[in-house]
């Protein structure tokens, strides 16, 4: 935080209610800035919400609204992450998920269902197809995670653990890495 922030809000714990409203002006963190950030949590019937949002450059020099949905309840947490653009070349689209947890005597386990979801990347439509993604004792296992635009893919699968065995595979076809970091201002991957 380069700038004061302020949180308002109150818990009730006889009620078991809590609101908080949070402002920012600017956060930083290891390379990624956020501008005009907002936090606002509720707590409606037998859940907790939360909303974070905020507008980070791109390397263009455009303003890129973002937003993260929560909600829990009942062992379970449901997840949006929306962004979208204000220029003639679109970039948007929202991951969604819905996360079902389970603690056992060892560890907690999660279960991640990725929805469905068109993801704009200037004149291209991509599709993420429905997926899962299990943690369970240390280990996280991605089943077939698929985003599409006609013949080209990335596919994500695999297992991952303190094991030298485990692998995550990401398979792509007719994909110009490069561009797509370039698109989400991500620092340069060296791969060896």
């Amino acid at each position: 935080l380069k700038r004061p922030a302020s949180f308002s809000g109150y818990f009730d714990d006889k009620d078991r209610k809590i609101k908080v409203y949070g402002e920012f002006p600017y956060v930083s963190y290891n390379g990624f800035t956020l501008h005009q950030g907002r936090l606002f949590c509720d707590s409606p019937e037998d859940a907790i919400t939360c909303r974070l949002s905020g507008i980070t450059q791109m390397k263009n020099g455009s303003s890129l609204n973002l937003s993260l949905d929560l909600k829990a309840s009942n062992d379970k947490l449901t997840t949006a992450l929306n962004w979208g653009n204000n220029t003639a070349m679109t970039y948007s689209g929202q991951i969604a998920s819905v996360a079902t947890f389970a603690k056992s005597t060892k560890s907690i386990k999660a279960n991640v269902r990725f929805n469905q979801s068109d993801i704009i990347l200037g004149d291209s439509i991509w599709r993420m197809y429905p997926s899962t993604l299990k943690i369970d004792s240390g280990c996280v296992y991605i089943n077939n995670i698929l985003i599409k635009h006609r013949d080209q893919y990335i596919k994500i699968l695999g297992k991952a653990s303190k094991s030298d065995v485990d692998s995550i595979k990401v398979n792509l076809n007719k994909v110009d890495l490069a561009y797509i970091f370039d698109v989400v201002n991500f620092k340069s991957v060296d791969f060896g």
